[in-house]
């Protein structure tokens, strides 16, 4: 549970509510920034060229990032890894994979694959993109923390990845943290461990999706359209602008927007 903050609303932005709020909870907070150990590289950082060294796609780990181009919701990263021993079946797993039995193919993902996840609430982007000021160096630290994870359970030589991350930076992490992966800026989307990341990130998007939906009786869809826009103003007028940071990022101008609204009161029950 989450702490309302006693600031008024209207009187001072999401970025200063977010950090009253955060000092406010009543949940204990870690005495170690999860930031602290990612650092930026300096300028005289080598970036390794993926055309120097070829790629073997036997032993790889895949990136799927989900959510980042929401307004609503979380952002989920995942990293699934597969090698010759479980390939085949996961390319089997895969092509059996519809819309009806999504569980079940994540279970089985799940059972033949080293992965990792980290989801994103929105507290906690909104932190980190405080913290960073650049959605792609919050991208770049989650996929360094799955990666990490994934290469705790079995070691791999190749990542490959496609996404919002800086592949200088997350190269420049994992070396500095004594893991021997050469990272690939390239995307191969019919590739099983690729697929299977995308499926994992997508599907935990959708359940974070249903928890809100449950919680505030309200449907939130995804992008950053009218209907988006529309919702927002529903949600603040029902919960007020100092839930709005628990369900939106605010990076996109929409937040700034209602922010600034001085006209979007939350309604009173009666």
């Amino acid at each position: 549970n989450t702490t309302q903050s006693a600031i008024n609303p209207g009187k001072i932005g999401a970025k200063k509510r977010i950090e009253a709020t955060l000092k406010s909870s009543t949940t204990p907070v870690s005495k170690k920034d999860p930031a602290s150990d990612f650092e930026k590289p300096n300028n005289t950082s080598s970036e390794l060229d993926n055309d120097k060294k070829s790629i073997d796609l036997s032993n790889i780990a895949s990136i799927a990032i989900s959510g980042h181009d929401n307004f609503f919701g979380p952002m989920v990263i995942s990293a699934v890894h597969c090698n010759e021993g479980n390939l085949s079946i996961l390319n089997r797993v895969l092509e059996a994979s519809n819309e009806n039995n999504i569980e079940t193919t994540v279970r089985q993902i799940s059972q033949l694959c080293a992965h990792s996840l980290v989801i994103m609430g929105n507290l906690s982007y909104n932190e980190f993109y405080l913290k960073f000021q650049n959605v792609q160096l919050v991208a770049s630290w989650g996929i360094n923390r799955v990666i990490k994870n994934v290469y705790k359970q079995t070691p791999f030589p190749i990542l490959i990845s496609n996404h919002l991350g800086s592949k200088r930076l997350i190269q420049h992490n994992l070396t500095k943290d004594g893991l021997n992966v050469f990272y690939i800026d390239k995307k191969i989307p019919n590739h099983a461990a690729s697929k299977a990341a995308v499926l994992l990130a997508n599907h935990h998007l959708s359940e974070r999706f249903e928890i809100m939906k449950e919680k505030y009786n309200l449907t939130f869809p995804l992008g950053v359209g009218k209907k988006v826009q529309g919702t927002a103003y529903k949600f603040v007028e029902k919960s007020g602008k100092s839930n709005l940071e628990l369900v939106a990022k605010l990076n996109f101008p929409l937040f700034e927007e209602l922010e600034n609204k001085q006209d979007v009161k939350p309604k009173k029950n009666v």
